[in-house]
């Protein structure tokens, strides 16, 4: 706020920030792409500086959250839920995120339940301990037909708040951790950024970011710090690429040493290069793109050694089809984050390669005399579209042949990216409509596969409106209809559907009412 400013502004609540690496900017690119050449009146959401968007999004918390689902009354009250239903969803918690939030061992949080339901022995869990484990139950039913049931327990974690939970313990920073994992299930992600920063920074208050002197703490426990700061740095990391925001871990120099378990590692590593891509390729920096196409073809060479490492190490790698059971949790987990990286690491040169196909088309080129994309730059657009087809086909196939991975909701994340990179790259060049239809029904499919929500169905609303015009305005090969894109037949095998094909790309490029329809659907992907 400046020294001039009104003094009620303070109370004004700031718009949120989200940077380049955000699915939201490539939105933007995709309004502003659009407005500049057929006009019109489109809410562009662009923010050009972060230090004056700080706030969290009022709308998101979770009392809204419950008044919009009406979910006030529970299936069933906190203190009767059935032990055997309690187990069945703390399974669930154990299947889909105790691979990216181990903050307790399964043989620990097992017991802290059956101590809960013991009415002898309750007496002697924690408070503080209770609280972590209503908020697991709450992370766990989401992935369940009782997903309703995670706001009464969310209710009861509030509810049974009491002072002495705020001493800086580290269940206490655990507690922050796994509220961030809940927003993030929900779709939260600015609430998430905020629970996970206070983590951090309770992390730095208590001195975690360094080994404790010899002799201080027992091994148990220091193995337990290690583990929460490495769940923080990656989870952290994570969320901050998603929302395009730095890393509160970027100015710090972390003297822990690294996990022992090869997977956790992995997740290290990887969180390694997703930050070094946040620096290097999504900071703003004067000059020509050559230092930013050299960041890239470096990070390029690092996710290639990194996933000789994990096939290495962990036995597989990281684009061929999925496996069954715990291994095909942890090698999504992976997949999903390495091809996502690649995605982002070239991104903005695939935006680039756009704005100049954007401008040919503004300054009238002829065919014959319009300029040619440099060899550099066509190849990082493959890079973007291979990792996009890869990505898509990768979710598809393990969604397909495991509920775990159906059950991992946060990779609407990636879909919905991949999803406005394809839709992105149609704008731009109406040829590759044939090639990217399919993979963004692909994407819609796995969508409808997911429990449903506000997010999700978003998602799904704003591309099937895109497919539908598409279907609407186009002629189609050896369908005789073309019903496989309304809503009602996302649950049908794309395998059965035939590809599209258009018969006269260059008559869509230029009609004003094909832009208007492509914007109205893609504005909807996350406003």
């Amino acid at each position: 706020m400046t020294k001039d400013a009104p003094a009620f502004a303070s109370q004004r609540p700031y718009q949120v920030h989200y940077g380049a690496s955000s699915n939201i900017s490539l939105v933007n690119h995709l309004f502003q792409y659009s407005n500049t050449r057929f006009g019109g009146d489109l809410p562009i959401f662009q923010v050009d500086d972060f230090s004056g968007y700080l706030g969290e999004n009022s709308a998101e918390t979770v009392e809204t959250a419950m008044a919009q689902d009406n979910c006030q009354k529970s299936i069933f009250p906190v203190d009767e839920l059935p032990l055997s239903l309690a187990t069945e969803i703390l399974e669930r918690f154990l299947a889909v995120h105790q691979f990216l939030v181990p903050l307790q061992s399964p043989k620990a949080l097992r017991g802290d339940l059956r101590v809960f339901y013991d009415p002898e022995s309750r007496s002697a869990l924690s408070n503080v301990r209770r609280r972590a484990l209503l908020l697991v139950l709450a992370i766990g039913s989401l992935t369940t037909i009782h997903h309703r049931l995670a706001n009464k327990l969310i209710l009861e974690f509030n509810q049974s708040t009491v002072p002495s939970d705020d001493n800086l313990t580290t269940i206490s920073i655990e507690i922050d951790c796994l509220l961030a994992c809940y927003y993030t299930e929900k779709g939260f992600y600015n609430n998430a950024y905020l629970s996970i920063g206070s983590a951090i920074r309770k992390v730095f208050s208590a001195g975690l970011h360094r080994d404790p002197p010899q002799g201080s703490r027992s091994d148990l426990e220091i193995e337990e710090q290690r583990n929460l700061v490495w769940v923080l740095y990656n989870f952290e990391s994570w969320i901050c690429v998603h929302l395009g925001r730095p890393s509160s871990f970027t100015a710090v120099q972390l003297a822990v040493p690294l996990p022992k378990d090869p997977f956790f590692l992995a997740l290290v590593r990887l969180s390694d290069i997703m930050a070094k891509c946040s620096n290097e390729i999504y900071i703003p920096t004067k000059g020509s793109l050559l230092p930013m196409w050299k960041s890239a073809v470096s990070l390029m060479s690092e996710l290639h050694k990194y996933e000789d490492k994990v096939i290495a190490t962990l036995g597989f790698g990281l684009h061929h089809r999925s496996q069954l059971g715990e291994l095909d949790a942890r090698q999504t987990i992976l997949t999903t984050l390495y091809l996502h990286t690649i995605i982002l690491v070239f991104r903005p040169f695939f935006i680039f390669s756009g704005k100049l196909k954007a401008q040919q088309v503004l300054s009238e080129y002829s065919h014959d005399s319009s300029p040619t994309n440099p060899p550099w730059l066509d190849k990082a657009c493959d890079y973007v579209l291979d990792a996009t087809k890869r990505l898509v086909n990768y979710i598809f196939i393990a969604m397909s042949s495991n509920q775990t991975v159906k059950d991992m909701r946060y990779n609407h994340v990636f879909l919905e990216n991949c999803c406005a990179v394809l839709s992105y790259d149609i704008l731009h060049d109406p040829n590759k409509m044939s090639a990217n239809v399919p993979l963004i029904t692909k994407s819609l499919l796995c969508l409808s596969q997911m429990r449903p929500g506000d997010s999700i169905q978003r998602i799904i609303t704003s591309f099937q409106n895109l497919l539908e015009w598409i279907n609407k305005g186009n002629s189609w090969s050896d369908t005789g209809s073309t019903e496989w894109l309304s809503l009602n037949d996302l649950n049908r095998s794309l395998e059965d559907c035939a590809s599209p094909v258009i018969h006269d790309p260059s008559t869509w490029h230029h009609r004003k009412e094909t832009i208007e329809l492509l914007d109205d659907a893609l504005r909807r992907v996350l406003f």
